[in-house]
């Protein structure tokens, strides 16, 4: 993507992995467009997708009537198919929906292999990443492996991350 704002008018459902690389989270914007019918309830979900690589983008969740509730979410139906995602100079801000939004959710019931941040931002946001679905003591968990590196989170209402604690009982 070049530099500029762009607007999306609804929520991107992902039946495909997909790479979008921008020129810097401060030369490339993607916004919610003043023209949507509705607010989506999201930015991107990963909807039989494998994969979402986003770098170098500003996406901002901010509308005039509602915030949008998360930025990004897993699938909303239960899968053994593993997914990856990865956010690489990326900020993303405004998405104080308080009912229980956040910048990333992932669903019961859903597993990331990987989620690798680096160099990102996330910002005046309800909740960062909440991967706290798995509320069972079956042993099941939201992701394999997360890894942050060199990130933040400011102004963040709740939390910056949630998980799931996995607790092993011995029988001994």
């Amino acid at each position: 993507m070049t530099e500029g704002n762009y607007f999306i008018t609804k929520a991107i459902k992902l039946s495909q992995n997909l790479t979008i690389i921008g020129r810097g989270n401060d030369k490339t914007f993607l916004k919610i467009s003043e023209e949507a019918d509705k607010t989506p309830q999201y930015i991107f979900r990963l909807n039989g997708a494998n994969e979402l690589k986003i770098k170098g983008i500003h996406i901002d969740g901010y509308t005039t009537s509602e915030t949008v509730k998360y930025g990004v979410t897993s699938s909303n139906n239960p899968s053994s198919d593993l997914y990856n995602l990865y956010l690489e100079d990326v900020t993303f801000i405004n998405f104080k929906n308080t009912d229980g939004g956040a910048i990333f959710k992932a669903y019961a019931g859903t597993k990331a292999d990987t989620i690798s941040i680096k160099n990102s931002r996330f910002k005046d946001s309800y909740r960062g990443l909440n991967l706290s679905y798995e509320k069972d003591e079956t042993g099941k968990y939201n992701a394999e492996h997360i890894s942050i590196e060199n990130s933040s989170f400011i102004d963040i209402d709740q939390f910056a991350i949630n998980y799931t604690e996995i607790r092993y009982r011995s029988r001994y």
